[in-house]
């Protein structure tokens, strides 16, 4: 619309609004003891291990396209790999659904014999991460970092789940808007200049990342947005405020 670029933000695994989903609960991100993990402002969040979360999001996906739009950005792409830290209110996610990945994985990655002799699983049939933990008596210190042993596994395979999460809404979007409209559309997400966004490089048109280069707790910020800029020269939005309670002060100007 008069030379206008439209593009429809979303969040990785947060819906934020309060109707019914169509997305179970049994697919919610759950901590240790099964309870709902939620954001800070009280959204509920999903595993992106779900195919019928990933079902959703793609067709939201796809009636953004339907109202033209010309691209798709994501928020908090890093999040997924990094919720199980002990820094995170309630290090997620143990849900069914993430659990049942997590077999898979081990499945695929490791023997039996592998598998027992390593880390200490008898039954991939019936392991439970949280269950092991609990079993274990490491509570308090199974996401100890740097992470080892199950604990680094886990990590590897929600950084693989992540990618291969967005391949496919990536995938999924530009043939919808191709085949549909034969219009190209732009996929960007927001890693945050953390390095567990960098791996989705390869299916991002673009890094539209955000930061707050007067955070206190933050002094690495100007590397991080040169590091950025170094594996392509992508756009960089920086807020000149500094974050209280997790929120953005109201920024009066914005440097790009």
């Amino acid at each position: 619309m008069r030379g206008r670029k439209y593009i429809a933000y979303g969040a990785t695994f947060r819906l934020y609004w309060d109707g019914i989903s169509p997305v179970p609960d049994s697919h919610r991100l759950k901590d240790i003891n099964g309870n709902f993990v939620n954001d800070f402002l009280g959204s509920r969040q999903y595993t992106i291990c779900s195919e019928k979360w990933q079902s959703f999001v793609i067709s939201e996906n796809r009636k953004a396209i339907d109202l033209n739009i010309d691209g798709l950005h994501f928020d908090d792409v890093q999040t997924p790999p990094l919720i199980m830290s002990k820094w995170y209110p309630q290090p997620a996610s143990f849900d069914s659904v993430t659990m049942a990945h997590f077999r898979n994985y081990l499945k695929e990655n490791y023997s039996t014999e592998q598998l027992m002799q390593e880390f200490d699983i008898n039954s991939i049939d019936t392991f439970n991460y949280a269950n092991w933990i609990k079993a274990h008596g490491m509570e308090n210190i199974w996401n100890n970092e740097p992470f080892t042993g199950l604990a680094a596994e886990f990590f590897k395979f929600m950084i693989l789940a992540t990618k291969e999460y967005f391949h496919n809404i990536a995938q999924d979007a530009k043939n919808y808007a191709m085949s549909t409209y034969g219009k190209e559309i732009t996929i960007s997400c927001n890693p945050n200049f953390i390095a567990e966004g960098y791996f989705l490089i390869e299916d991002m048109d673009y890094f539209l990342s955000e930061h707050y280069p007067f955070e206190k707790n933050d002094p690495f910020a100007y590397t991080d947005i040169k590091g950025t800029r170094c594996i392509k020269n992508w756009p960089v939005f920086v807020l000149p405020e500094p974050k209280e309670g997790g929120l953005s002060q109201k920024t009066q100007n914005m440097i790009r």
